[in-house]
């Protein structure tokens, strides 16, 4: 129970066709990729995704992983005016990944769930690096 206590804030369900499960989290349901990284720059990153890879078309989650990727960990790469001029074509949004932040890759396809599993957990583990300097 206290598992739930932490989902009092907006959980976002990355997926074309299914509904997140009733498990008592405030599901925010986005269709395309296109929709998460829009809830994102608005929202910032929630504590928990839930990702589905194939969107449909050629859409997919791990679009979604490359951005959040792209907006945590190059801006420590990138001068003030680069931050900026970014930052002003709205191409860098200056996100945070949350304390607690988790996520789960539900797809049906095997190696789409690995390669966004994979791309999760480095990203992880290099914003980690940078809270523990």
């Amino acid at each position: 129970m206290s598992d739930l206590l932490s989902f009092n804030k907006p959980c976002l369900f990355i997926d074309d066709l299914r509904m997140p499960p009733e498990d008592g989290r405030h599901w925010i349901v986005v269709r395309t990729s296109a929709a998460a990284i829009a809830w994102m720059r608005k929202h910032g990153i929630p504590e928990y995704i839930s990702f589905d890879h194939d969107l449909g078309d050629d859409d997919t989650g791990m679009k979604v992983a490359y951005w959040m990727a792209k907006n945590l960990l190059e801006p420590k790469n990138m001068t003030w005016a680069e931050k900026w001029f970014a930052y002003l074509s709205g191409d860098y949004t200056k996100l945070k990944l949350p304390r607690k932040f988790r996520y789960y890759v539900h797809s049906q396809n095997p190696v789409g769930k690995q390669n966004i599993e994979r791309l999760m957990q480095l990203l992880i583990e290099e914003v980690g690096k940078d809270k523990k300097k």
